[in-house]
């Protein structure tokens, strides 16, 4: 009779620990898998950053050929329109000049 209660008492702690330990692996399953997320959600974000930082830069770098490109256009009609060639002082003056005309434009 002492064998058998000692025996239902212990299955019963085995029990208890086992619903211990599942429970404990379930809490750090959940624990993981939210830190796994809040990984992911961190690297999009850093992605997201970078590629509007990325976007960003190329925009500047393609506004600023069009101005370079405004720029020579405006000396080089200039030069046609006063029919000669422009000494390289007038050039930059030219230049200067456009490139202040399209920052203020813009």
């Amino acid at each position: 009779m002492k064998q058998k209660k000692k025996q239902k008492e212990t299955l019963e702690e085995a029990s208890i620990k086992a619903k211990n330990t599942v429970t404990v692996a379930q809490e750090q399953a959940k624990s993981y898998i939210e830190a796994q997320k809040e990984e992911a959600r961190k690297q999009a974000d850093d992605i997201i950053h970078k590629a509007r930082s990325s976007m960003e830069l190329e925009r500047q770098r393609v506004l600023k050929d069009a101005k370079d490109e405004i720029a020579s256009l405006v000396v080089l009609a200039t030069s046609k329109v006063l029919e000669r060639e422009l000494k390289e002082e007038e050039k930059s003056r030219f230049t200067e000049t456009a490139v202040k005309q399209i920052k203020l434009s813009s």
